[in-house]
């Protein structure tokens, strides 16, 4: 009994983990200047409709560059209405099916279009309220070569927004000691960082923006969080939450399964997903599938309160639902994830293993 005993304790531990975001020793305050030294790479294809966001932009405009595959007509065609609306362009034909934002920054960092020193990462449905410019100050004046910022979801009417919305709050507090969680809707990085983090990328999707943060970290770069809002589109219907996710836990997988090895220096995050997500994921939906009506009341309250009292910052009514949709999550998409996995590495042929591998050679020269 003592390993079970061990267990919980461990379990609790992980729980409680976001009450390390009181520590903000790697976390950036935007001062009160700006810079204007940045570009805003915008990697689109397939299809026009996911330049959602052009409007917000449309301020900006002399900062961003659209990077677009134009192997599809469609985006071959959308390339000419773009410049004739006055937006930079940078074309190019991907070697990756489906083509991945990753590799079309890469083609324009390779290509000698982007002189500034540092770019943003920014999907298309993607946002700042507030001037770019400031997250910018701050990552110049902390000299950081890569930095993650808060993405919030843009909508939370819907009962399936508003859960989207406490669980981006929650993750977003974990980024304060894990800073290296980068997602694709925004990362700010110095460019010569990030041409070389794209090069020893594998450009396998999904996952592909956080391998971003983690080839950060093996090349011992300096990694910080910018505690800066940007908000993104969410799914708004449970269908297509259910997508999304899948495509997640896929990647998830990828990350924390496939490239074991190479996230050994990262123990707690691997002790998580590895052992108490995809180990214990039948253990959860066996008990989730038997557990009596006497004994599912206490341990959902028992997690709300855990929610509440690790994540104070955030507090919400929502967290008294929370518990349900992370319990269903944690305990059914692994397996979901699991499948599309295997579906996408049999289609590519790859089983997407990092390309940095375990052993880490020497840190990144930093330019001066």
């Amino acid at each position: 009994m003592h390993w079970l005993a061990l267990l919980g304790v461990a379990v609790l531990a992980l729980d409680f983990q976001n009450v390390l975001s009181h520590w903000r020793g790697w976390v950036l305050k935007p001062p009160f200047r700006r810079s204007d030294d940045f570009t805003i790479l915008v990697p689109l294809y397939g299809d026009p409709k996911y330049f959602r966001n052009r409007d917000e932009l449309f301020a900006r405009q002399s900062n961003v560059l659209l990077c677009l595959d134009v192997s599809d007509p469609r985006m071959a065609d959308f390339a000419k209405v773009a410049v004739a609306l006055g937006w930079r362009v940078f074309e190019t034909i991907c070697e990756h099916l489906p083509p991945g934002p990753s590799e079309l920054c890469l083609k324009a960092l390779q290509a000698g279009v982007v002189t500034t020193g540092y770019v943003v990462r920014f999907d298309g449905d993607t946002y700042a309220p507030v001037d770019l410019g400031y997250a910018i100050a701050a990552a110049e004046e902390a000299d950081a070569d890569v930095c993650s910022v808060k993405v919030l979801p843009t909508a939370r009417g819907k009962v399936v927004e508003a859960l989207q919305d406490i669980e981006y709050d929650m993750s977003m507090m974990s980024r304060h000691f894990r800073p290296w969680t980068t997602s694709g809707a925004c990362i700010i990085a110095k460019r010569d960082a990030m041409q070389h983090i794209l090069e020893h990328h594998s450009h396998w999707f999904p996952g592909e923006d956080m391998e971003t943060g983690r080839i950060a970290i093996h090349y011992r770069m300096r990694v910080r969080h910018i505690d800066f809002k940007v908000y993104t589109d969410v799914p708004d219907s449970w269908r297509a939450l259910f997508r999304q996710r899948r495509m997640w836990w896929a990647g998830n997988f990828r990350h924390v399964v496939v490239n074991f090895d190479s996230n050994l220096r990262m123990p707690a995050w691997v002790l998580y997903y590895v052992f108490l997500v995809y180990a214990l994921a039948a253990g959860k939906l066996d008990h989730l599938l038997g557990a009596t009506l006497s004994v599912m009341p206490p341990l959902l309250l028992i997690y709300t309160g855990i929610s509440v009292l690790a994540n104070w910052q955030v507090r919400s009514r929502w967290m008294i639902a929370y518990p349900y949709y992370s319990l269903l999550q944690s305990a059914l998409m692994p397996f979901f994830g699991l499948l599309f996995y295997v579906r996408i590495a049999w289609k590519r042929r790859t089983l997407g293993r990092y390309v940095i591998g375990f052993r880490r050679p020497p840190a990144f020269a930093r330019e001066t």
